[in-house]
């Protein structure tokens, strides 16, 4: 077992810690670069931006972690365009580590229009 797991091991109990090192020896996760682009253009569609028209580029897709390039269009905020930036930036980075397992090393966000009114987002109850 690397360090990583030794950690991991320590923390749960018994019987969910040999099922830890169990699964490893089972195979590897892979992601694909088309479903790591739905999984991240999802992520951003559901943002705290509103957005429309969000393409998404990777770069990188690979066991250490994931880069991309995320084009949209964004409703215009109501802070600093920065700062409705940063918190969009965060949140993406966050549910991509959460959702694949990887960290996002790196996202270039690029608006490429600003628009006044984005229609609400459909809500099931």
């Amino acid at each position: 077992m690397s360090t990583a797991d030794e950690v991991l091991a320590s923390r749960l109990t018994p019987a969910l810690a040999s099922s830890v090192g169990e699964a490893r020896g089972r195979g590897r996760l892979i992601v694909t670069d088309r479903a790591a682009g739905r999984l991240i253009r999802g992520v951003a569609e559901r943002g705290p931006l509103r957005t429309r028209d969000v393409d998404v580029d990777l770069d990188r897709v690979d066991d250490t972690g994931v880069s991309a390039r995320i084009e949209l269009a964004a409703e215009y905020p109501d802070s600093a365009l920065s700062t409705a930036l940063e918190h969009f930036r965060e949140h993406v980075s966050h549910e991509v580590e959460r959702l694949l397992g990887r960290p996002l090393l790196r996202l270039d966000v690029v608006v490429s229009d600003l628009v006044v009114d984005i229609e609400p987002r459909r809500r099931v109850q």
